[in-house]
């Protein structure tokens, strides 16, 4: 509805001749106009609107369109209406689709579905309804609400089919087939109210706001569906088509994606600010539920306002047409982005895992900037509430550091500059550091390069620039609905202490490796994937002979640790207990290493302190309760990292002179022992619950110290002796420790059925 402070202004009575006279005027001007100039019919789930552009409009002015289930013939039928939305004159008269195509205006289906481009001096409002019904609409210049004139359309009937994007421009760029649509989302006070098949996209304000995003085919044949997408978010000053395949060169990243299709998005929301309309990001996420791009951003809004995902919103109901009407695999969306685009491409991965198989961030800003003024997100003080789940804060949201979701992310890569002097170095350090806290296995790169190729130190020279490593195409290698080994920790340098390549500290100049990469030196193959209930394996090595010199580790040797990520049949629970063994891919197929690992309280599992060559290796995870003559029983006893787990090295099987018991999740350089007996227990001693019979018959024991990696193991080989074969033992281990109960921790029972 109209503001009570407008329609006062709309209703308060002039002098009795004066008013006479002008409503007389106004009225008669209105009227004649009413049909003659708004025209409206309703198509594919929305209502369209097109009107003449009668007036002049400059600066800050702009049109208003509102909704009413009565006809609007008068100016108090206006000031009964109810608001349908406003525009600037660059939302009709389509400033963003002129970026690609001058003097362009909009396509729109007309009512019988075909195809009706509009006059250069017409007008459009796109509106969303939320319920079947007849509505009669008006526009009107804004600043003219309280005197007209308007116009009025007759009644049109709505329904609620489904929405789509409407095509715009067709043609072929640096030989790619490409299609160019706009969609004109819905906006809403309510921010929750929107439609099942298609949600609120933008506060009250933005109603009607047509937003593109244009399809790139390859330049050959278009691969059957279901096909690979990549989709890119441009930087704060690009658009739809400023990173389109023939800009490549300019840019410096390979466009290229010639296995599927490329979509780019277009992010811009015409606004207030300054004084004049200027045109904003949102950064990719989207702003205050009750946000008012008419007016100036420096406003600060009320305390416990929502700062909604429009923006998110928007991408994910196009992955989702991409993805049903063009073809696009589901399992196989990537998304990238540079510098504004790169954090929304983070921020979509962080946000919403599930959707992207894989994603690539260039010159990502992990600072906040509010360069606009606090009513898009709020101020830092407040760190208003987001509607993602758990309510976190828009800053903390914004930042790259922040967890938005239980799910694992997708592969990702980072690519960074020292010199860059929009997002300044002394940011990037802590953030590596943190990513790598988390285990996700994100390739991290930085080299000399500046903010963009169009930057003052720029991107030439820069040592990872034209690397196959960070070719879109390189994105669709990766499946959401396929797990990978999740590189971390990683050092290229055994010889010096810490983390080898080193960054530095986040300071001016930088101090570190003038180039390096945590976690992009290392490779698996994707079809050598074992993913069972029992096992999950693959191929991994350090690559030292690819043809982009830059993407070789510097020397033969590294060390990194392996986290299984997105697993989908191998499934461990929370604390359960694995072997691995890490060997030879070819004969002799040597064994490296092997032990116990536990899952975390999360149920994800890693590997420490691999060691890789170019050799590719085979990495094996196994559960215990896969192999036979091994189960568990009895409950463990936890210390301070969590519950020590029990296993052992093989099944339990006769002439295996290299059996032994494996334990795992102890404080490093703890004294304690394995217990091994003929049948179990249930006695509580020193705090812990013993479950194996120590002293009728008496228990073998076995000291054994905790390793620095909190391993322990005690050899016990099983001799070739076949009247053993059936035979039942019962094992246990414990381990001093300041967190346990008596300063004790304890694994849960292991019995052993002896096996042929």
């Amino acid at each position: 509805m109209l503001s009570p402070a407008l329609r006062h202004a709309l209703l308060t009575p002039l002098p009795a001749a004066l008013a006479s006279l002008a409503c007389a005027a106004v009225l008669s001007a209105s009227r004649a106009s009413a049909q003659a100039n708004l025209s409206g019919w309703h198509r594919d789930g929305q209502t369209f609107l097109v009107f003449d552009v009668d007036q002049t409009y400059s600066g800050l002015e702009s049109i208003t369109i509102l909704r009413s289930p009565q006809p609007i013939a008068t100016l108090e039928d206006l000031g009964r209406a109810e608001l349908a939305g406003r525009l600037y004159p660059q939302d009709w008269r389509a400033a963003r689709l002129s970026a690609s195509h001058p003097g362009s205006t909009w396509t729109i289906p007309d009512a019988a579905g075909q195809p009706l481009s509009l006059g250069a001096q017409q007008g459009l409002f796109v509106y969303t309804p939320h319920a079947a019904e007849s509505e009669y609409f008006a526009v009107v210049k804004t600043e003219l609400l309280g005197t007209g004139p308007f116009s009025s359309s007759a009644a049109i009937a709505q329904g609620l089919g489904p929405v789509k994007p409407h095509l715009q421009k067709s043609g072929s760029d640096g030989g790619h087939p490409y299609r160019l649509y706009a969609l004109w989302t819905d906006g809403r006070a309510d921010a929750d109210s929107g439609r099942a098949d298609f949600p609120v996209m933008g506060p009250a304000h933005s109603a009607g706001v047509a937003h593109l995003f244009c399809v790139f085919e390859p330049q050959g044949p278009l691969p059957p569906a279901p096909r690979p997408l990549v989709v890119f978010l441009h930087g704060g000053g690009g658009s739809y088509w400023t990173y389109r395949p023939s800009a490549a060169g300019q840019k410096k990243i390979d466009l290229e994606v010639d296995n599927g299709l490329y979509v780019t998005f277009d992010s811009h929301l015409f606004l207030r600010a300054g004084g004049q309309v200027n045109t904003n990001t949102a950064g990719w996420f989207g702003c205050c539920e009750n946000y008012d791009r008419f007016q100036e951003p420096s406003l600060v809004p009320p305390a416990g306002t929502r700062v909604i995902d429009f923006y998110q919103r928007r991408m994910a109901w196009l992955l989702d047409w991409l993805q049903q009407d063009l073809g696009a695999d589901p399992q196989r969306t990537a998304m990238a982005g540079l510098s504004g685009g790169g954090r929304g491409t983070h921020l979509f991965a962080r946000a919403r895992p599930e959707r992207l198989s894989a994603s690539l961030s260039f010159v990502m800003p992990i600072n906040v900037f509010n360069d606009e003024g606090p009513a898009l997100w709020g101020t830092f003080a407040q760190n208003l509430p987001t509607n993602l789940p758990g309510a976190p804060g828009a800053i903390d949201t914004l930042l790259a550091t922040t967890l938005l979701s239980p799910l694992d992310l997708p592969f990702q890569r980072f690519v960074d500059g020292t010199t860059d002097s929009e997002v300044p170095w002394p940011g990037k350090p802590p953030t590596y550091a943190a990513f790598d806290a988390w285990r996700s296995g994100a390739a991290i790169y930085w080299d000399e390069r500046g903010h963009t190729a169009a930057s003052p130190t720029g991107w030439v020279g820069a040592k990872f620039v034209g690397s196959p490593k960070h070719a879109l195409a390189e994105l669709t290698r990766h499946r959401a609905d396929r797990s990978f080994p999740a590189f971390h920790s990683v050092d290229h340098n055994l010889t010096q202490p810490q983390q080898q390549p080193d960054p530095g500290d986040p300071v001016l100049p930088p101090n570190g490796a003038p180039f390096g990469t945590w976690g992009g030196w290392f490779d698996w193959d994707p079809a050598s994937l074992v993913d069972q209930p029992g096992l999950w394996s693959a191929r991994l090595w350090l690559v030292t002979a690819a043809p982009f010199p830059a993407d070789n580790a510097p020397l033969p040797q590294a060390r990194a640790s392996v986290t299984l990520r997105r697993l989908q049949a191998f499934a461990p629970a929370p604390g359960e207990a694995l072997r691995f063994s890490l060997s030879l891919d070819q004969a002799p197929f040597t064994l490296l290493s092997s032990g116990l690992i536990a899952a975390d309280a999360e149920g994800r599992l890693t590997v420490p302190n691999l060691t890789f060559g170019a050799a590719p290796l085979r990495l094996r995870v196994e559960r215990l309760a896969a192999a036979p003559g091994l189960s568990l029983y009895a409950a463990a006893s936890p210390g301070c990292a969590g519950p020590p787990a029990i296993g052992a090295s093989a099944a339990p099987a006769i002439a295996s002179p290299a059996f032994a018991l494996l334990a795992c999740n102890l404080t490093p350089g703890a004294p304690g022992l394995f217990a091994l007996a003929a049948a179990p227990a249930e006695l509580p001693l020193l705090g812990i619950e013993v479950a194996v019979e120590l002293f009728a018959p008496p228990a073998l024991l076995g000291p054994a110290l905790a390793g620095p990696s909190g391993g322990a193991q005690w050899a016990l080989p099983i001799p070739n002796q076949p009247q053993l074969i059936g035979r039942q033992l019962y094992a246990q281990g414990a381990w001093l420790d300041a967190c346990g109960s008596a300063g004790w921790a304890a694994t849960r029972g292991l019995e052993l059925t002896l096996q042929p």
